[in-house]
């Protein structure tokens, strides 16, 4: 399966895929409107960033290397309900949800090349380097751009 990261030489493509979300899309699965998504994603990046209030570490050293091959190695499985902070309310427009996406993508591919190695906590993977989290944004930008059939 190839590496699908958010970095410097993929975010064109995730930009112009983004664009192609718009209010008449339709998912293909889960219940998510496309501005709820959006939303969704800009949560997952913040918390990649290490801007998200609230987020625990609730890891423990059996599920961080079960779910961190899993990211390596498959695509993220559909229909799997995430913790509850990862779904806020969807705070304006698709068009402004869709700005901060975008914003949040850029910062994020500029701070990771910038700092690899500094480390953002995630619920199930702990404290994990931003390197990592190239390849489960990139992932996870792509599960839900798929949804929207982008």
């Amino acid at each position: 399966m190839p590496k699908i990261s958010l970095d410097e030489s993929t975010l064109p493509s995730f930009e112009q895929r983004l664009q192609g979300i718009t209010g008449d899309s339709q998912r293909k699965w889960g219940t998510m409107s496309a501005s709820q998504v959006l939303a969704h994603l800009a949560q997952s990046l913040k918390m990649s960033l290490g801007e998200l209030e609230g987020v625990e570490d609730r890891s423990n050293f059996l599920i961080r290397p079960i779910f961190k091959f899993i990211v390596r190695n498959f695509h993220f499985a559909r229909n799997v309900k995430a913790p509850r902070i990862f779904f806020p309310e969807s705070s304006g427009t698709l068009e402004t949800e869709r700005a901060e996406v975008l914003v949040l993508m850029r910062r994020f591919v500029e701070e990771s090349g910038r700092e690899p190695n500094r480390r953002a906590v995630s619920p199930i993977m702990g404290p994990t380097e931003l390197s990592f989290w190239r390849l489960v944004n990139g992932k996870h930008l792509d599960h839900h751009l798929r949804q929207f059939g982008v």
